[in-house]
């Protein structure tokens, strides 16, 4: 089973918009309803600043697109 979402570029660098899409999992279940995401930056193992964006809904799936400040994250 994999992961509810794909992200594009798969390796971002720093100034790259990351899209996310959602299409698959628990919450795709032909209910109209707002999917929120949330996304943080900072270190692994402390994220600094945290974000929660409501997500586009495009046919089926579900989208945002969000800067990367650093690469690889």
């Amino acid at each position: 089973m994999g992961l509810p979402f794909k992200l594009y570029p798969s390796a971002p660098i720093s100034g790259d918009k990351l899209m996310v899409i959602y299409n698959k999992g628990i919450l795709l279940d032909g209910l109209n309803k707002d999917i929120y995401l949330r996304f943080g930056f900072g270190k692994v193992d402390l994220v600094e600043i945290v974000y929660e964006c409501k997500m586009i809904k495009k046919n089926s799936e579900y989208i945002m697109v969000i800067p990367t400040l650093i690469n690889g994250f």
